[in-house]
């Protein structure tokens, strides 16, 4: 999952400038869930339960049993040790960009729409074009002034994992 977010990433129209640190920030985007795995192996059991049970996004049952997710659990540990704040940034908010402001096409907003295109992929395989978004995918790709492009990015993403 890393490695197809992060060629999507690296196929994204950014700024040159920018794109080098988004790949890196899409390659680690999930690092806290080894973090999560290997420190607390019961609570990761118990997240895991609780999102199948329920149907719901696995960072959406951390944060209902662990009050935070796997996104900042690995943002943390990345600042710690010295990963650019620019990634940093887009790992902890890989799953709700809204939360902070945005100056057009980011890191932060290129890794969620690459961890969503990576995701879509793996779910379906056969394609996504066309494919429905969750409510909250479509409220926050449209918050970031991107919905007008997801057909044009979803092609970018099959073009990657081809």
């Amino acid at each position: 999952h890393a490695q197809r977010t992060a060629a999507i990433a690296h196929a994204l129209p950014l700024e040159k400038k920018t794109r080098e640190i988004t790949v890196v920030a899409a390659l680690l985007h999930d690092v806290g869930r080894l973090v999560l795995a290997s420190a607390m192996p019961d609570q990761f059991c118990a997240v895991r339960a609780l999102a199948a049970e329920r149907g719901c996004k696995l960072y959406e049952a951390e944060e209902e049993l662990l009050g935070t997710s796997h996104a900042e659990i690995g943002a943390y540990l990345l600042g710690l040790w010295g990963t650019p704040n620019l990634a940093v940034e887009a790992i902890a908010h890989h799953h709700r960009p809204t939360r902070i402001p945005h100056t057009g096409f980011d890191c932060t907003v290129a890794v969620y729409v690459a961890d969503l295109l990576a995701d879509e992929l793996e779910t379906h395989p056969e394609g996504i074009k066309g494919l429905k978004l969750g409510e909250y995918e479509r409220e926050c790709l449209e918050a970031l002034g991107v919905l007008p492009q997801l057909a044009e990015f979803r092609e970018i993403a099959m073009e990657c994992s081809e």
